[in-house]
C-alpha cells in the first residue's frame, strides 16, 4: 500500500491511496477554480481497481466516482455519480449521474479521432433547471417536469445528436400546457 499528496496550487490538491496491490481510491478537493467563467468548488473521489490480464499485466482501471458538496457559482450543484471502465483507449461510461434526472451512458476514444457514442437520458428532470440553464428572467415562473433521451455520435468536436423531450402538464410563464413535445 502507498499514499501520495499533491498540492497542484491553491485551487486544487489531490491524494492517492494504492491499496493491495490493485485497490486505488482518489481525492481532488477543488477551491473556487475558474473554469471558462464558471466557478467550481467540492470533493471529487474516485475509487476502484487496476485490472489485469492473465499475465498480470495491467489493461485498464474499473471503478466509481462521486462528488460531495460541489458549488457551481457558490449555488449548490446536483451530486455527481459515475461507474466506468478504462480499458485500452477507450472510456466505458456505464453511468454517469447528475442529480436524480440526469444519465449519461455510453464510450468515449481517449485518444484520436476521439470517437463518441453515448445516450442522455433525461428523467423527470424540473423544467426550471433548463429555465436557469437557458438564463430565463423569471425561472420562477416555470413549473413542470421534462424527460427525454438523447444519441451523441461522432468524432470530437464534429458530434451529431437526436433524440427527443417531452413535458406534460406545466407551465411557463403565463402559458400553460397539458403535452409539449421537442
Amino acid at each position: 500500500s502507498g499514499l501520495a499528496s499533491v498540492m497542484i496550487d491553491k485551487q486544487l490538491s489531490s491524494d492517492f491511496k494504492f491499496l493491495n496491490n490493485r485497490y486505488v481510491v482518489y481525492t481532488l478537493k477543488i477551491d473556487r477554480i475558474n473554469l471558462k467563467g464558471a466557478i467550481i468548488s467540492g470533493d471529487i473521489f474516485v475509487q476502484g481497481q487496476v485490472i489485469k490480464d492473465s499475465e498480470n499485466k495491467v489493461i485498464g482501471f474499473s471503478g466509481k466516482l462521486f462528488s460531495k458538496e460541489l458549488t457551481l457559482n457558490s449555488e449548490p450543484f446536483m451530486p455527481v455519480r459515475m461507474a466506468f471502465t478504462i480499458t485500452g483507449d477507450k472510456l466505458k461510461i456505464k453511468t454517469l449521474r447528475f442529480g436524480r434526472s440526469y444519465e449519461l451512458n455510453g464510450t468515449i476514444d481517449l485518444k484520436e479521432p476521439f470517437d463518441m457514442a453515448l445516450r442522455f437520458n433525461i428523467i423527470r428532470a424540473d423544467i426550471k433547471d433548463f429555465a436557469v440553464m437557458g438564463k430565463t428572467k423569471h425561472p420562477a415562473a416555470a413549473f413542470g417536469s421534462i424527460s427525454g433521451v438523447f444519441y451523441i455520435k461522432g468524432r470530437f468536436p464534429n458530434l451529431f445528436s437526436n433524440g427527443s423531450i417531452q413535458s406534460r402538464y406545466g407551465r411557463i410563464g403565463p402559458v400553460e400546457y397539458n403535452l409539449a413535445s421537442i
